[in-house]
């Protein structure tokens, strides 16, 4: 009973919990590896919208 902890001092209020916000992968912790992750979506992009087949690894044979 929360009314009977706030009488006797024994309620405790549950802190904030942090939230992870962004990208939490090794590769983007410098430039160099967030360049490196970019590029092969550009790649994959450009090849789409020129009407070439993309390499989809989802796809057997693809």
């Amino acid at each position: 009973m929360p009314l009977w902890d706030h009488l006797f001092g024994t309620f405790s209020q549950p802190g904030a919990v942090p939230v992870a916000i962004g990208v939490q992968h090794p590769a983007y912790d410098s430039v160099r590896g967030s360049f490196a992750m970019l590029v092969p979506e550009l790649v994959e992009t450009a090849r789409l919208l020129r009407g070439k087949p993309v390499d989809d690894p989802s796809v057997a044979g693809g």
